[in-house]
């Protein structure tokens, strides 16, 4: 995760920059909140360093403002100068979904992110790409508050991401496609946001669709089949032990498959075509080859409680 996909392309000058802000891909799928543009951490909510403060107007000297609220009265100020809807508005408000997101206060975001659809739908259009984006920014954003709520809160916040995410991803097949790339990325997207929140029932089907997308596009016995495979053995092997066995079987031969190449290329998900030995390998995060271990290590324990054994 956290690449950047092309979503501005059918824009030009400040729409395409000030757009740019809302990257549903590469600043909220799942760890990716740190990259927003002018908000960088060691500086964020500072005021100048010879700063004149005017009586009662902002901060007294040596106190430093809250990120929210910095980015709030930025978002005032954009909207006296450019208007109430506008580009420079929207990314303000991105800005603050962004922030909450970031300090998980979620309500905040969430909140943001309404407001942000509602400005791009009345800028770009309902059916825009603009929207779409917004919308999957947001069933992220839902998934991803679900981890601490209790179970009624939790069923909510996962009935609005399945919602948002089924609504954004009809205008970026529409627009794109349904086995383009732009829906690949979408996929990959918020199955990691569901399986980050252990909800790997959500992410089931969104992961079958993503195995038949790259099937068509890559063929089956693709690299970029392996992490699928791996997600789909790891929860069966946990969720549903019947299931488990022919996709682990299907994972260990396309591995093996791809290491008897004559010069493999190791790949984590569809977009990293380079060489790198930790798709394989364990490290920060786990590679394919420990995933399929792991699962099938799941999947001979569980059988085993089931026989008796």
């Amino acid at each position: 995760m956290g690449r950047s996909p092309s979503w501005a392309t059918s824009m030009n000058g400040s729409a395409r920059q000030a757009a740019s802000t809302s990257n549903w891909s590469s600043r909220f799928s799942c760890g990716g909140w740190l990259s927003g543009p002018g908000f960088p951490a060691s500086t964020a909510g500072r005021p100048p360093r010879n700063a004149k403060r005017s009586p009662g107007n902002g901060p007294p000297p040596g106190i430093i403002p809250a990120p929210g609220l910095f980015w709030s009265e930025a978002s005032r100020s954009s909207r006296r100068f450019h208007g109430a809807v506008s580009i420079e508005v929207a990314a303000a408000v991105d800005t603050l979904a962004e922030i909450g997101a970031r300090l998980t206060k979620w309500a905040d975001a969430e909140t943001n992110l309404q407001r942000s659809l509602h400005l791009k739908e009345k800028i770009f259009g309902k059916r825009s790409e603009e929207a779409a984006r917004t919308l999957l920014t947001s069933a992220i954003v839902h998934a991803n508050s679900c981890k601490l709520q209790r179970h009624g809160a939790k069923f909510e916040s996962l009935r609005k991401a399945v919602t948002a995410f089924a609504s954004g991803l009809d205008i970026i097949e529409e627009r794109f496609g349904p086995d383009s790339l732009e829906v690949q990325k979408a996929l990959e997207a918020m199955i990691s946001a569901y399986l980050d929140c252990g909800e790997f029932w959500k992410a089931e089907p969104l992961l079958k669709r993503l195995l038949e997308i790259c099937e068509r596009t890559y063929g089956d016995d693709a690299a970029a089949l392996l992490w699928i495979l791996a997600e789909l053995a790891t929860g069966y092997a946990r969720e549903r032990v019947e299931d488990a066995e022919p996709v682990l079987e299907r994972g260990f031969a396309v591995l093996r498959t791809f290491l008897d190449a004559g010069k493999p290329i190791f790949r984590r998900s569809i977009l990293d075509m380079a060489g790198n030995r930790k798709v394989l390998y364990g490290g920060s995060q786990k590679g394919v080859l420990e995933t399929l271990v792991q699962a099938s290590e799941t999947f001979r324990d569980n059988l085993r409680k089931r026989w008796g054994a």
